[in-house]
């Protein structure tokens, strides 16, 4: 969907893109679901007389769902580079170091920021950059978008499941008005 400001358009568009690859996994996943793919297993101890459930896997997840979600977060935090880009990269004197300046440590906030040449933007972008708080600690969301996206440039961010085991009565307290023995 374009703007009206042609400058962060490209942003605009990654976001977009975005929301595209959310709404195709949401497809995919509904429609994974509806195979049934785990199945419910009711085991009881002869022993104790105590009832536990598992679920157990009937089909594998789609490694496709994996692909869905690095592509999402890859045009999430692409938007972010270009958005900076549009307000400095014509200016800055290493455009090619321009990018949004997430940092590992709070304290290297302020030369990660002068490294990206964040500063070239004024002070609004600046204070604003560094009330997000882009680093571990700081703003979940963004520092997730940024950790994935560089986890899923080297490694697929894989989609799992897990298992758990049980009790009857515990079941009970976790999906009420489905009592089971």
């Amino acid at each position: 969907m374009a703007r009206s400001d042609k400058k962060f358009n490209a942003g605009y568009l990654k976001i977009d893109r975005a929301k595209h690859h959310v709404s195709d996994l949401s497809r995919k996943i509904t429609a994974f679901l509806a195979q049934d793919p785990f199945e419910l297993v009711t085991r009881g101890d002869t022993n104790t007389g105590e009832i536990t459930h598992s679920i157990i896997e009937q089909e594998p997840i789609p490694d496709e769902l994996s692909l869905i979600i690095g592509d999402a977060i890859h045009n999430l935090r692409c938007s972010l580079d270009m958005t900076i880009f549009a307000m400095i990269g014509e200016i800055a004197p290493k455009p090619d170091l321009v990018q949004f300046p997430f940092c590992r440590r709070p304290e290297s906030l302020d030369d990660e920021i002068k490294k990206r040449q964040i500063h070239l933007a004024g002070e609004r972008v600046v204070d604003a950059i560094k009330a997000l708080k882009p680093h571990p600690g700081g703003h979940g969301e963004l520092e997730a978008i940024h950790a994935l996206d560089v986890r899923d440039k080297h490694k697929l961010i894989l989609t799992t499941r897990s298992n758990a085991l049980i009790s009857g009565a515990e079941f009970n307290v976790l999906i009420p008005g489905m009592e089971v023995a």
